[in-house]
């Protein structure tokens, strides 16, 4: 047994000690070992039954655990045994070595390190001398493991004898095992009657053999019989006289925690058993099939092991003073202590929380479905030594391998940091998978017991272990010092400790639901296993969950987890990413729902209210998207952020409605973003799953829209968005819009339609915040037919190294070059000083227009390259603005990149790159082969040549006869910069797999500018259009006719110039004519001068034309506001 605070040490007013010279004459009764260094008695380890349990000391309870038999075992010596298991004290592994431990084994009379010699000692006291070795039975430290060591005389060494009489008081009705009326007539019944000091009352146990014993009278001295039973009535219990031939008189107590015990006859394996559950005095006992039920169960304590001390006392004294002074639970806290029922009390509070818990919806564990995985419960077989691994065990650092019904040894929770897994266990993910593995194994109690004796062992230890080393320049992966890695493993692992209990709760009451052929694994899915639970269980289901390691949980989730979340995530000031601050919100509100009777939760409840709710106000653009601008963290949070929701609802706190809105924003903005074939684009660290080859047939796609609906169903935390061709349930009802722009946040997408096969363009310009952000301003990525065509190859990989220099170079978190954007001197996109830690009140200043045949959408990148914070090391003299036109009656893009040079560096010399990454055709990746992507230089033109699906084409204008601009095609580069790689998401060996990437090189002095053609062509179609470059001094142009006639003609200068088409003028920056067979004229203009008309309002325009003259289809412009309005064809933004 264990304490979970220093105890107070009672002090046995009497101990009867029996002699040296009498200890060959002791009787069959049981005997406390008492420890005359500290008057704690011989135990075992948490009452378990299994061959190598600690021997320990522990404040002396009366406990039948504490009390041993001496049985002869010839040669003046003594088998010491346990009558709750019937097993043999012994030293480990018959080992003679001075300091070993002592255990418990199954009995074996030929075994010497079972044997033991029982010598005088001082004050009466004895010796107890191991026969194997010649050493004495020693008591090193208080509740510490029993050890040999050699004989000094000294206190841990000498033992007090006593002789034990016991009350058995039922569990259900509190009332204690009697003989009726004090009787001593043979047959005389054995009821449940009131307890008291009455010798009627008291009973000794007497060995027949190692793990069966009479039930004496203490009054009459008979012994407690089985009775026969007449047909259809349930056996008695009476007094007969004590005969050690009669096995009716013959009984074994079998655990069941907490010194509770079974009383099962040896004879017909019947059960004593109050009948009917009946709370009334005269009530005499029965024998029935033996069950969990609580009127089957009875604690048998001693009644003269020195004061009678509830072994909880001192946890429940510190819990009481931490509740809140006056109310109902402070109250019955102090009336238990006043009464001596510590356990009690803490038993009825802990089922309390375990209930709340149940009916609590818990959200699910990060990589949920991962945690159902035969590897994951693998580990789990592991920790509790079920399964062996190797020596040392690279997953288990800490050293918390075990059999949790053994003694633990302290982890070492001070391992410094080797591998990124190991905050794992500090953050108490990992440890998911003892709760994952109870779900599937729901009968096991070992998986309940060991992650409570680890959470129980972190919380008593981990905070004062780390103290001391913090100031070494050593990084730990347990850490309480506030940076924001440690607040943030305080914050999960708050938030992974309250779902592992929750998961338990939920579990063992489940298990009610069985019938007797209960299935081996859980009958709630896994998925669904942190959802809420109704209805009341059995109290006694709980007490498969310790207390002692529940409390130090509990008062570690109270005060010492709360003070540094609060203090980093308060507000926006610190500047903590926005998702991390989602995380302690979370792990705050929980412990606010779970344990407000604390004076500290009441204390920092307000605080954190009043902070979430403007949390929730300052984590959300305006326009549906989140702050934190990684896709991954942004689903996290908004699956977290709905269990809130649902924890709120019955308080209804003021963040709640705006949290609501916040969120059905945030699932519109997800759905607008979705790529043609489910998922989202890569953003941050978000990597979407390539599709299959949905292209090639209908069985492929059929394939992988039902991996997606499972997917969906199995709720995993990349999770998918999909079209509604995908029978995908659209929340909010019809879109009536296909491309959007998200001008808060600077998202934008230009698509057809919704079906899997659109083209679709992704064009990221967002705003740099405190999240996790990709330098990757003003990159695309191009879905067409089904196929991703052009795509960012990887997310930061967080791990060392598998190819030179790869992972880093190219893959890191803040790298440009894996992106599809525009590069200057080789340098990586800096976001500067810009730095949101909430959101803006205003749009980014980039254009938008979106009409039925044309849109428009624009990225700014004004933060100079370099240095990826703040100014040093940053080249601001360039500055990059791109924009794209979607014809969207062609499936053609338009892209138009101006390169701005400020004056002051005009004279200087740059070195652009635009940057084109191509998926790899590798694994189940449906990409291009290295052989079938073509850069020529000569035709400024980069195709994609696969006969088998869909293709590419694209053309560059502007850079006519510059000798500096060509194609730089790379594959698998191995030399810095490492260009041309791409992360399959697959294991280490094989993870980074070469992939094309096409650097689209030239250099020059002032601004530049750079059109670029895309058209995408269906499985063996040619390319939809072939241009032809008309680009001038200072003018980058094109003309070129489409398969269906349409004919284009492009224009575009740095400065307003004249530009003309046909008989069409005008004095603009950039002008697209667009004429059909059937006469229609539509177009865009931009920054057009000096002109009458509807352009002199709105310079920049989609148009077409009406008798000649320029008709305005939608302007051009910066948007002041966004918002959502319903309509009669269904959900559109607005902008203003």
């Amino acid at each position: 047994m264990t304490d979970f605070f220093k105890p107070v040490l009672p002090v046995l007013l009497v101990l009867p000690f029996v002699s040296a010279q009498a200890a060959v004459t002791v009787t069959d009764e049981g005997y406390n070992l008492v420890s005359q260094r500290d008057s704690r008695c011989m135990d075992v380890w948490k009452e378990s039954p299994e061959n190598g349990a600690a021997a320990v000391t522990s404040l002396c309870s009366g406990q039948l655990s504490q009390a041993w038999f001496l049985v002869p075992a010839g040669d003046d010596t003594y088998q010491i045994v346990t009558p709750t298991t019937g097993k043999c004290l012994d030293v480990g592994g018959g080992s003679r070595v001075d300091g070993a431990t002592v255990n418990q084994w199954q009995c074996n009379t030929t075994l010497n390190n079972q044997r033991w010699r029982i010598t005088p000692a001082a004050a009466g006291a004895v010796e107890i001398v191991s026969r194997h070795s010649g050493l004495c039975l020693s008591a090193p430290a208080a509740g510490g493991q029993l050890e040999q060591r050699s004989c000094t005389r000294q206190a841990e060494q000498a033992w007090g004898l006593v002789k034990q009489t016991f009350t058995v008081k039922n569990v259900a009705s509190k009332l204690c095992l009697e003989v009726g009326g004090g009787s001593g007539a043979d047959g005389a019944k054995v009821n449940q009657y009131a307890c008291g000091p009455l010798s009627n009352k008291e009973w000794t146990l007497k060995r027949r053999s190692n793990d069966q014993f009479s039930v004496v009278n203490g009054g009459s001295g008979k012994c407690m019989n089985a009775e026969p039973g007449a047909a259809g009535v349930p056996p008695p219990l009476a007094q007969r006289n004590c005969n050690a031939a009669q096995p009716a008189q013959s009984w074994r107590a079998n655990a069941q925690g907490g010194n509770q015990y079974r009383l099962a006859s040896a004879h017909n394996a019947l059960c004593a058993e109050v009948p009917g559950a009946s709370k009334a005095n005269g009530v005499q006992l029965v024998q029935a099939a033996c069950g969990a039920a609580s009127h089957q169960r009875w604690d048998i304590r001693s009644r003269n092991a020195g004061p009678q001390r509830d072994p909880h006392t001192q946890l429940a004294t510190d819990v009481a003073a931490m509740l809140v002074p006056g109310t109902p639970l402070a109250e019955a806290f102090h009336a238990a202590l006043l009464h001596g029922d510590a356990s009690g009390a803490l038993t009825s509070y802990r089922n309390t929380v375990l209930e709340r818990l149940r009916t609590m919806a818990l959200g699910q564990f990060p990589q949920h479905s991962w945690k159902a995985s035969s590897v994951i419960r693998a580990d789990a077989a592991y920790l509790i030594g079920a399964r062996v691994g190797t020596a040392p065990d690279p997953r288990d650092p800490f050293g918390m391998r075990g059999d949790p019904k053994l003694a633990a040894t302290r982890i070492n929770w001070v391992v410094p940091e080797g591998k990124s897994y190991l905050t794992s266990y500090c953050d108490f993910n990992a440890l998911a998978s003892l709760p994952s593995a109870y779900h599937a194994h729901p009968h096991n109690p070992d998986f309940i017991s060991k992650w409570f004796q680890i959470a129980g062992d972190f919380a008593r230890n981990q905070a004062n272990d780390i103290a001391p080393l913090l100031a070494q320049k050593v990084d730990f992966p347990c850490r309480w010092d506030g940076n924001s890695g440690s607040v943030l493993g305080q914050a999960m692992r708050t938030g992974n400790m309250i779902q592992a209990m929750g998961a338990f709760a939920k579990i063992l009451g489940d298990q009610q639901a069985e019938s007797a052929q209960a299935p081996a694994a859980h009958p709630v899915a896994w998925r669904e296993v942190l959802t809420q639970r109704d209805g009341p269980i059995a109290q006694a289901a709980y007490d498969a969950i310790p207390l002692d390691d529940f409390y130090a949980v509990v008062r570690s989730l109270v005060k010492d987890h709360p003070p540094a979340m609060l203090q980093a995530y308060e507000t926006a000031a610190a500047g903590r990413a926005p998702d991390q601050r989602r995380f302690g919100f979370t792990a705050l509100i929980f412990i606010n729902k779970l344990f407000p009777e604390f004076q500290a939760v009441r204390d920092m409840t307000p605080r954190v209210e009043l902070a979430f709710e403007k949390f929730v106000d300052e984590s959300f653009h305006q326009d549906g998207a989140m702050l934190e601008p990684s896709f991954n963290y942004n689903l996290s949070s908004a699956e977290g952020e709905s269990v809130l929701l649902e924890l709120g609802q019955a308080g209804n706190p003021a963040w709640a409605k705006p949290l609501a809105a916040r969120l059905q924003d945030f699932e519109r903005f997800m759905r607008s973003v979705t790529l043609p074939t489910g998922y989202l684009p890569m953003e941050g660290e978000y990597v979407p799953r390539i599709a299959k080859p949905v292209w090639e047939s209908a069985a492929i796609w059929e394939q992988w829209a039902q991996q997606q609906r499972n997917t969906l169903n199995e709720k995993l935390y990349h999770h998918p968005f999909r079209g509604d061709d995908i029978d995908r349930v659209a929340a909010g009802g019809k879109l009536d819009f296909t491309s959007i722009s998200f001008p808060y946040s600077g998202y934008a997408v230009l698509r057809k339609d919704w079906s899997t096969f659109s083209p679709y363009l992704y064009l990221s310009a967002f705003r740099p915040t405190v999240g996790h952000q990709m330098a990757n301003r003003n990159s695309v990525q191009i879905h067409a037919f089904g196929r991703p065509l052009i795509v960012i190859p990887g997310g930061d990989p967080y791990m060392p190294n598998v190819k030179p220099g790869t992972t880093e170079a190219f893959f890191g978190g803040e790298r440009t070059r894996k992106t599809n954007t525009i590069m200057v001197n080789g340098l990586d996109q800096s976001f500067g000083t810009e730095h949101w830690t909430a959101s803006a009140p205003a749009p980014i200043q980039a254009r938008s227009a979106f009409t039925t045949h044309i849109d428009f959408v624009e990225g700014l990148h004004r933060n100079g390259y370099g240095a990826a914070h703040g100014t040093k090391g940053v080249m601001t003299d360039v500055s990059h603005e791109r924009a794209v036109l979607f014809l969207r009656d062609l499936d053609l893009w338009i892209m138009l990149d101006h390169l701005l040079v400020k004056p002051e560096a005009a004279a200087a010399t740059f070195n652009y790159a635009q940057l084109w990454h191509y998926p790899p055709k590798v694994f189940d990746v449906p990409g291009f082969q290295n052989a079938e992507v073509h850069a020529d230089t000569s035709k400024r033109m980069v195709a994609t040549s696969d006969a088998d699906g869909p293709n590419l084409f694209m053309y560059h204008f502007g850079k006519q006869g510059d000798s500096s601009f060509a194609y730089n095609k790379q594959f698998g580069e191995l030399v810095a910069p490492n260009r041309g790689w791409f992360d399959t998401q697959t294991k280490p060996a094989s993870r980074y797999q070469p992939a094309v990437q096409v650097d689209v090189e030239w250099r020059g002095t002032g601004s530049q500018q750079l059109v670029t053609l895309l058209a995408a062509a269906d499985t063996g179609k040619p390319a939809p259009v072939t241009p032809v470059e008309t680009s001038t001094d200072g003018i980058a142009a094109f003309t070129a006719t489409t398969a269906s006639g349409v004919k284009l003609h492009f224009q575009s200068s740095l400065d307003a110039v004249a530009l003309t088409s046909g008989t069409m003028s005008v004095r603009a920056k950039t002008l697209l004519v667009q004429r059909h067979p059937d006469g229609t004229v539509r177009g865009v203009v931009l920054g057009a001068q000096a002109v009458d008309g509807p352009l002199a309002a709105t310079p920049d325009a989609v148009f077409h034309l009406e008798g000649g003259k320029i008709v305005v289809d939608a302007p051009i412009r910066v948007p002041t506001t966004f918002e959502w309005s319903r309509g009669t064809e269904g959900l559109r933004p607005v902008y203003h």
